[in-house]
């Protein structure tokens, strides 16, 4: 759906933020045991954990912190944001439309870019109308940096994505 050149680029400069979070997690780690009633401190903690893992590609680390970090601080957007693309990025369409619908319910828009993006991983696992509705609402809501050539498929109706 999108050439993925900004996933692309971001993904290349992780291996050195890695490496720069990594100085900082003893920081973070006794912030958060100072703090440990605060709930927004410790979240954050799991949250840089989470992206000091994605750094090294370690998948399975960064998805549990991302997991902790939401369980402490449910709705802050970017902890969303960022585990809902680390989700698209790992192909887990289904859990990553379930974070997008949450950021959107929380008026987190993004100019669009939120429906756009649940509307891709509809598309992505077949659900033609629910993308569709999703890609006219990004449109709608001002978000262009996609190929407008999906809104006329939309237009067309029903289609056989099979490629058959």
């Amino acid at each position: 759906i999108t050439n993925g050149k900004p996933v692309k680029s971001l993904l290349k400069q992780l291996p050195k933020a890695a490496a720069d979070l990594t100085v900082y997690l003893p920081m973070v780690d006794s912030a958060a045991a100072v703090f440990k009633n605060d709930s927004e401190i410790r979240g954050l903690a799991f949250y840089f954990k989470a992206m000091e893992a994605l750094g090294r590609n370690d998948t399975s680390v960064s998805n549990s912190n991302f997991r902790k970090a939401l369980q402490e601080d449910a709705d802050r957007p970017f902890l969303l944001d960022v585990y809902a693309l680390q989700l698209v990025n790992q192909k887990r369409f289904q859990e990553a439309i379930y974070l997008f619908s949450r950021l959107i319910e929380l008026g987190n828009t993004d100019g669009g870019r939120q429906y756009f993006n649940r509307g891709a991983c509809h598309w992505n696992i077949g659900e033609k109308d629910a993308a569709c509705s999703d890609l006219n609402a990004a449109y709608s809501n001002g978000y262009r940096d996609f190929n407008l050539d999906l809104l006329k498929q939309c237009a067309e109706g029903p289609q056989d994505r099979s490629g058959k």
